[in-house]
């Protein structure tokens, strides 16, 4: 699994063409403007 920043993209799938073979694709944004989190040290 490869996680990209969305402004980074386009950019990223460039710098990778060629590497290899793709085996699957599947693109997926998700808005977490409104969330909130709560990180603690374990």
């Amino acid at each position: 699994m490869l996680r990209v920043p969305t402004g980074k993209y386009d950019e990223v799938l460039t710098g990778l063409r060629g590497t290899g073979r793709v085996a699957d694709r599947t693109a997926k944004a998700v808005d977490v403007t409104d969330r909130s989190w709560t990180w603690t040290a374990g």
